[in-house]
């Protein structure tokens, strides 16, 4: 399979995009009780913590913003994905020596990521 350099762009540019879009989100979400704001509910260890920080978020307001926030991330995960692998593909096919030999480890590490993300994202559900 042949990637155009334009595809490749297309997905890796707008994975960054949807990722400064959800940073933008994640702003508001830290509040005093959640000081660390999306992080913390990233590196929630257990169901009761996630429940305090979104019961914060609810009485404060947020939680439609959390929730897009959410939704964000996991757009992003995939969107990005998609153009690392389009780009290790593209630089495997257009690039010779060790651009091409880059390639290879772009490709075989974006799709580890995106699996492992899946993987971890769907045990957590």
């Amino acid at each position: 399979m042949t990637v155009s350099k334009r595809a490749f762009l297309a997905w890796w540019l707008g994975g960054l995009a949807i990722f400064a879009f959800a940073l933008w989100l994640h702003a508001p979400l830290a509040i005093e009780a959640v000081p660390g704001g999306i992080l913390d509910h990233q590196a929630a260890p257990d169901a009761a913590t996630v429940n305090s920080i979104q019961t914060a978020w609810r009485r404060e307001g947020l939680w439609n913003q959390a929730a897009i926030a959410m939704i964000a991330d996991l757009v992003f995960i995939g969107v990005y994905s998609v153009g690392s692998i389009l780009g290790g593909m593209y630089f495997r096919a257009h690039a010779g020596g060790p651009v091409a030999a880059l390639g290879w480890i772009a490709t075989f590490l974006a799709l580890t990521i995106a699996l492992a993300t899946q993987c971890l994202s769907s045990s957590n559900a």
